[in-house]
């Protein structure tokens, strides 16, 4: 018996093929939404080449800081990317997704995500941000205050996982702001906080005036912006976005050794 081929199936690769028989929400859908070519956009970098691509990625992190050190790839197991927050209070390092483009290619209306698993070896007096925002004016500084969300750094639209020890709120959040709602809303996460040097996943999905975090796979660490907002707060859509990912010391004299283990993003197509 031949074997069957692919372009004779009626929309190969797609959600239609995908979900017949068997429904949009079973778990066996999603699973395979990443295959449903048609419909989605989905990349994912799993840095196992010797270098970091710059087709795909660019580094940044804060000015003058002392011993700090971009992201890199190098010869650590199971392909990893490290940096380094130098021995500075508030130095920040950063990576985020040019995708071979000059501008940012994702809009809320697509409903894009994001999931990262990384690790770091200290876990006290630091800062995170995982997020999609339009482009920064510094992309090495974080673009949300986690105490009170509000447009800042250059930046009109943002949905992320955030978190920072300086401030009152001192575990991550699930936030929020757009071009419209430039007071945004922040969402407890949970009382999650890593362990010191073990992996843990991250991820933020985005929607049109909505953000859903969580982590770990754990609906215990979780939040969404719009089942606590009065009305929906999140990116706009028409607003092209890029995810981000940024990490810093609130101490001096303790830096951060960061490894990000793998990155993943994805979209519905347009």
């Amino acid at each position: 018996m031949p074997k069957p081929s692919i372009g004779m199936f009626n929309a190969p690769q797609s959600l239609r093929q995908l979900t017949r028989g068997r429904g949009w929400n079973s778990e066996l859908t999603g699973f395979l939404l990443p295959f449903a070519r048609q419909d989605y956009v989905y990349w994912e970098d799993d840095f196992l080449s010797d270098t970091l691509s710059t087709v795909y990625w660019a580094v940044a992190s804060t000015a003058a800081a002392t011993s700090i050190t971009d992201f890199a790839q190098g010869s650590l197991e199971s392909g990893t990317l490290r940096g380094d927050t130098g021995t500075d209070d508030n130095a920040q390092i950063a990576i985020y997704f040019t995708g071979g483009a000059t501008g940012p290619l994702f809009d809320a209306a697509r409903n894009p995500g994001t999931e990262i698993r990384f690790k770091t070896d200290v876990i006290t007096s630091w800062d995170c941000e995982i997020a999609f925002t339009d482009p920064k004016t510094d992309e090495a500084l974080t673009a949300c205050d986690p105490d009170a969300p509000v447009a800042e750094n250059g930046v009109t639209d943002f949905a992320g996982l955030v978190l920072d020890t300086d401030d009152t709120i001192k575990t991550f959040v699930v936030a929020g702001y757009g071009t419209t709602d430039t007071t945004g809303v922040a969402v407890s996460a949970g009382a999650f906080m890593p362990v010191a040097a073990t992996y843990s996943t991250y991820l933020v999905q985005a929607g049109a005036n909505k953000v859903f975090g969580i982590i770990d796979n754990n609906f215990a660490y979780s939040g969404y912006t719009q089942a606590l907002a009065v009305s929906p707060v999140g990116p706009d859509t028409g607003i092209l976005m890029r995810p981000s990912y940024i990490f810093g010391s609130r101490v001096a004299s303790a830096q951060k050794t960061i490894d990000i283990d793998y990155i993943r993003i994805w979209a519905e197509r347009y």
